[in-house]
C-alpha cells in the first residue's frame, strides 16, 4: 500500500507598497463656522483602503465568520479572508515634515455590538464603495497644526512591545498636547508616547504551542500605512484631504487537496513545524531573529481541525494558515489523519512536509514562507503497483500567480 503526495507551492507575487499612500486635496471642505473651535480646529481626510475588504457589520462572536456576501467572494481570496471586524488607524503627528512623530489620537471600527470601543478612541465608520467592493473608505477629523502618518491594523486588537514582552494597554498611549496661541489657535506643546520609531518595533501577540486554541483563522490580520506626510499644519485650509493606501494580510495560507477515496488518507488535523510566533507588522516581516531564530521564537503551531468544503473531497481552501517564515527555519506543515491500508483496518498516521523544492543540481532547497502568499498540499491518488517504497514522499513544485486581494 503506497501513497505519493506531492506539495505545490502557489507562490502569489504581490507589490503592495506598505509605506507609501496616494494623496490628494479636494476643496469641498468648507469655510471654518465662525465660533465653532471644532470645526476650526480639525480637518477632515477621507482614508481609502485599495483592498478588496468585507465588512462584518452587526457581527458577534457567534457568527463572526459570517460576512456580508459581495463579489469580493469570486477572487481568490475568501470573503472570509477579506472580513473586517477590527479595524484601529493610529495617527502619528510632527510639528515640521522630517520631525520626530509621537502618538496623536486614534480612531478604532468594531463590528461585533458586544466590544467596547478602546479607551479615548473616535469612532470609526467604513464603508465599502462601489458594486464589487474593491475600496473602502472612512471619513475622520484630524487634528490641525501638524505634518501627519496614518498606522491601519484589522482584525488584530492585542501588540507587544518586544522591549518588555508585555502587551500594550491603552494607557501606554499619551496623545500629543496643544496650548492656545495669542492668535486663539492650537499651539503644539508637548509630544505624545509612544514615538513613531517605537510603535513600528511593536509585534502581533505570540503564539504558544500549549494553548489549543492559538490557532490563525479568519478573520485575518491585516496592517497598512500612510507614511507619506500628510499636511494639516494651517489652521486656515479646510479642504478635504483624500488619501490612500492598502491593507495586506500577514499570513500565508495553506490549500490542500486531496480525495481520501482515491489517496486512501483521510486527514483529520493539520499543524506546522519550525513556525513563527508572530510577525510584525510595520513592515509586515519576520518576528524574531534573522537569518537563525532563537529557540523561544519558533513553535509547533497547536493543531488545527481540517475541516471546510471539499475538507477530503477535493480542494479545500484556507486549510491553515501561518505566520511568514525564512527558509532557515526550515519549517514543514504536519497532517494527521488515518490511512486505510485495506478493507477492514484502518492506521494513525502522521506526515511531516518540508517546504523544500528540487534544483537544477538535483539536490533540493529550503523555500520562506512569504505573508499574503498561498501554497497548495495536492494528494495523488494511491497506486496499488507504484514502485515507491512504503514511505510517503514529496515533492514541491512552484508555481506563480496572480495578486492575492488585498
Amino acid at each position: 500500500m503506497k501513497t505519493f503526495y506531492k506539495l505545490c507551492s502557489m507562490l502569489l507575487c504581490s507589490s503592495f507598497l506598505l509605506g507609501g499612500c496616494t494623496k490628494e486635496t479636494q476643496t469641498d471642505g468648507g469655510d471654518p463656522r465662525p465660533g465653532d473651535d471644532s470645526i476650526a480646529e480639525v480637518r477632515e481626510v477621507m482614508m481609502t483602503l485599495k483592498s478588496q475588504l468585507v465588512l462584518q457589520k452587526g457581527a458577534t462572536k457567534a457568527n463572526a465568520t459570517d460576512a456580508t456576501t459581495t463579489k469580493a467572494e469570486t477572487s481568490i481570496a475568501t470573503a472570509a479572508e477579506n472580513a473586517i471586524s477590527t479595524l484601529d488607524v493610529y495617527v502619528f503627528g510632527a510639528e515640521s515634515e522630517n520631525g520626530d512623530y509621537t502618538f496623536l489620537e486614534r480612531f478604532a471600527y468594531r463590528a461585533d455590538s458586544n466590544d467596547k470601543q478602546p479607551k479615548d478612541a473616535k469612532e470609526l465608520q467604513p464603508n465599502t464603495t462601489g458594486a464589487d467592493g474593491k475600496e473602502t473608505t472612512a471619513l475622520m477629523k484630524l487634528k490641525k497644526g501638524l505634518f501627519v502618518k496614518l498606522y491601519c491594523i484589522a482584525n488584530d486588537t492585542t501588540l507587544v512591545d518586544p522591549a518588555t514582552d508585555k502587551v500594550v494597554k491603552a494607557a501606554d498611549f499619551t496623545p500629543i498636547t496643544f496650548t492656545e496661541s495669542e492668535d486663539g489657535t492650537p499651539r503644539f506643546a508637548a509630544e505624545g508616547k509612544p514615538q513613531e520609531s517605537t510603535f513600528v518595533g511593536w509585534h502581533t501577540r505570540l503564539l504558544t504551542a500549549a494553548v489549543k486554541a492559538d490557532t490563525l483563522a479568519p478573520p485575518l490580520a491585516m496592517a497598512g500605512a500612510c507614511t507619506t506626510p500628510i499636511d494639516l499644519t494651517s489652521f486656515d485650509n479646510s479642504a478635504r484631504v483624500q488619501v490612500g493606501f492598502r491593507l495586506t494580510r500577514l499570513v500565508a495560507r495553506f490549500n490542500i487537496n486531496n480525495k481520501a477515496g482515491d489517496s486512501r488518507f483521510t486527514i483529520e488535523t493539520v499543524s506546522m513545524g519550525n513556525g513563527r510566533r508572530g510577525s510584525g507588522l510595520f513592515p509586515i516581516r519576520v518576528y524574531g531573529n534573522l537569518p537563525e531564530a532563537e529557540p523561544d521564537q519558533l513553535i509547533t503551531y497547536p493543531v488545527h481541525a481540517f475541516y471546510g468544503d471539499n475538507a477530503n473531497n477535493g480542494l479545500c481552501t484556507g486549510a491553515f494558515y501561518a505566520y511568514p517564515s525564512p527558509r532557515q527555519d526550515k519549517a514543514f506543515l504536519i497532517l494527521n489523519g488515518k490511512y486505510k491500508v485495506n478493507e477492514t483496518e484502518m492506521k494513525n498516521v502522521s506526515y511531516q512536509i518540508p517546504f523544500t523544492q528540487p534544483t537544477a543540481d538535483g539536490n533540493t532547497a529550503w523555500l520562506d514562507i512569504a505573508n499574503n502568499h498561498r501554497y497548495t498540499i495536492a494528494v495523488t491518488k494511491w497506486k496499488i503497483h507504484s514502485p515507491l517504497p512504503p514511505s510517503v514522499h514529496f515533492k514541491v513544485i512552484p508555481q506563480i500567480h496572480s495578486k492575492v486581494p488585498p
